[in-house]
């Protein structure tokens, strides 16, 4: 047994999924208190039986968004057992040191003004909303002449005007917010007079 703590200001907690075979009957309590996240587990065997589990193997996966808008180190802590702790991103590559820099990501796609372009969420689940900020907070935003696909992971967005530099969009999926992002437009030359 044992608990993990961790900044709730900086990272959120997600999900914790159990991978190693031999562990049965895992018991998982989170809570927060202040700023502190704190997830306590207990391992449990049914048999009675000792279980030894070598060096170097994964027992669980612990699944954490970093919060937006929030930058720098952060930390992750056990008290007990396990006593190290290994870090991949999205792309499952380790991470040596935890620093990130998340919040407002800037997302590249080619578009000609008033073209067509997608986003897509990157978290999945039952529902989804997708919201813009134009500068005063986030709100709802509808399907129309600007948006399709505004309660589903792909938002569409329509005719893009000039003027859509520096908006922000996010997807409320399931109570929780998918990284934002932002159009920033780049001009290039493709040819012509």
């Amino acid at each position: 047994q044992g608990s993990i703590q961790w900044d709730n200001t900086k990272m959120q907690l997600i999900n914790v999924t159990q991978v190693h075979s031999t562990i049965s009957n895992t018991l998982f309590n989170g809570a927060v208190n202040g700023t502190i996240g704190t997830l306590s587990y207990l391992w449990t065997d049914d048999n009675l039986t000792a279980q030894t589990i070598a060096n170097n193997q994964t027992v669980f996966i612990l699944n954490f968004r970093v919060t937006p808008a929030s930058s720098g180190l952060t930390f992750v802590s056990f008290n007990n057992n396990p006593t190290s702790l290994v870090v991949s991103n999205a792309s499952g590559d380790v991470v040596p040191n935890v620093v990130y820099n998340n919040g407002i990501v800037t997302f590249s796609a080619p578009m000609c003004l008033n073209g067509t372009t997608t986003i897509t969420s990157d978290i999945q689940g039952a529902t989804y909303q997708w919201q813009r900020d134009t500068g005063t907070g986030f709100v709802n935003i509808t399907n129309g002449s600007a948006f399709t696909g505004v309660n589903t992971p792909t938002l569409t967005l329509l005719n893009v005007p000039s003027t859509s530099g520096g908006l922000v969009y996010r997807c409320l999926v399931n109570g929780n917010y998918s990284t934002p992002y932002e159009i920033v437009f780049t001009n290039y030359w493709i040819g012509g007079t």
